[in-house]
């Protein structure tokens, strides 16, 4: 018994280890001393712990399961192969982070306790950015102290962002704090659905939940990031029709109503909303690079496009359009579109390996939510939270992809892979006991 409570308490520790890197990476100048020892330190850290506690066992228990591991699997090992430069992209990129996380899902084991830790400590981080970046908005002598403290090497580009209305938050920059929000939207989003469909939750706790979804919502308008904001409340919405196969029309009548009720209010409060008009001018612009919707991107993806043409099976490498880029000298080397940029760097090859994993992740959600709710009497309504907001989040990383390298981002790909890891250990856990029953 003390020693399942010991492995219990180790395996939450990981995760919130895994949760500070992620949402403190940003200020690691102050929250994490000595980045080049403590970062790998705890990368190690954590696959150490997860081997040791999982005997370096992989649970395939079903074929959805086996589907997704495998998927990652060999993209891990496609892109350590298939690669532009191994020692540059170990040291500065984030393959070490895709292997340390592949592992997690691989041999976590079957304990499903961190679960618990994983949505509570998200929502205190997005909770922080959200407060840090309404504070900041409106105080902007404060920000600009903070800005300067803690990137000086780019606080001309911050002052930039401020000046347009794009809100970085504690970030580096607008994208990363749109991230961390939207993530936590999607949180809050699906446990308020879930404790209106409970019923008996107490006020105090409600009520804060309520607060804490409208200053995380708020911020992520202040941000300005309008594909986190549509993606994150579209996988919502996606989550809420799909994760049952009772009453989806009526399901959708009243989501239908919703976003009639959701356009209603956004027109009401546009001219009083800070943040709400700076979307919307960038929404009317189509090419400026400062705003508008293609963002200069289009620029982007012909670079893209000339790599896919020159090699469309196998690519140029992992890693290989950012070296063409900066020698380009572009405004930035990321595609903004991560499908495209797999495309270009892995071939078809590649861009199937992933689409694949993304498809396989949903499937297993989907299937195992659906499962659960048909059989609401013997589920933990905590359990179907946790598979909700698992499944809202792989829907997002999905959509996002579509206008942002999202993968290559740690506020996405480590939230991704612990929803991953979510859905793959709440199937095996209700498969186990399907077969004791």
């Amino acid at each position: 018994m003390g020693n399942r409570k010991s492995a219990i308490r180790t395996m939450q520790v990981v995760v919130f280890f895994l949760l500070y890197y992620v949402y403190m990476n940003v200020i690691r100048k102050v929250m994490i001393p000595m980045d080049n020892v403590t970062i790998p330190l705890i990368l190690a850290i954590t696959l150490f712990i997860v081997l040791n506690r999982s005997n370096a066992k992989i649970h395939w228990t079903t074929s959805k399961i086996k589907a997704v591991a495998l998927s990652w699997m060999m993209i891990c090992i496609y892109i350590f192969i298939n690669n532009a430069s191994i020692l540059d992209q170990l040291v500065h990129s984030g393959m070490i982070h895709l292997y340390v996380l592949v592992s997690f899902m691989l041999y976590v084991s079957y304990d499903s306790s961190w679960l618990g830790t994983w949505i509570k400590w998200t929502k205190i981080y997005a909770l922080f950015y959200a407060v840090t970046t309404i504070i900041f908005y409106f105080a902007p002598n404060l920000y600009f102290r903070f800005a300067q403290f803690m990137f000086p090497d780019i606080i001309r580009s911050l002052t930039l962002f401020y000046n347009y209305g794009w809100m970085c938050g504690i970030c580096d920059h607008f994208s990363t704090n749109g991230m961390v929000l939207a993530t936590g939207l999607m949180i809050c989003f699906n446990e308020i659905m879930s404790n209106r469909k409970q019923g008996n939750i107490r006020w105090r706790h409600n009520k804060i939940l309520y607060i804490s979804t409208c200053l995380i919502l708020y911020a992520l308008i202040l941000s300005s990031k309008r594909a986190p904001l549509i993606a994150s409340f579209v996988a919502i919405f996606m989550t809420y029709i799909v994760s049952s196969p009772r009453n989806i029309s009526k399901r959708i009548f009243i989501l239908c109503l919703f976003c009639v009720f959701l356009m209603v209010i956004y027109e009401f409060l546009l001219p009083y909303i800070p943040g709400l008009s700076t979307i919307a001018d960038k929404f009317q612009s189509t090419q400026e690079s400062d705003g508008g919707v293609l963002q200069g991107r289009e620029v982007l993806w012909a670079v893209a496009y000339d790599m896919i043409s020159s090699a469309p099976i196998f690519g140029h490498g992992f890693g290989s359009y950012s070296y063409i880029t900066e020698k380009m000298e572009l405004f930035t080397t990321s595609t903004h579109n991560y499908y495209l940029q797999m495309f270009a760097e892995l071939g078809i090859v590649g861009l199937l390996l992933y689409v694949s994993a993304f498809i396989f992740g949903v499937q297993l959600t989907v299937r195992q939510l659906r499962k659960m709710s048909l059989k609401s009497k013997n589920v933990s309504c905590t359990d179907m939270l946790v598979l909700k907001i698992s499944l809202s989040i792989q829907i997002f990383v999905i959509l996002y992809n579509l206008s942002a390298s999202a993968m290559m981002y740690y506020p996405i790909l480590i939230p991704y892979f612990l929803a991953v890891t979510a859905a793959c250990i709440l199937t095996r856990k209700y498969r186990f006991i399907e077969q004791k029953s």
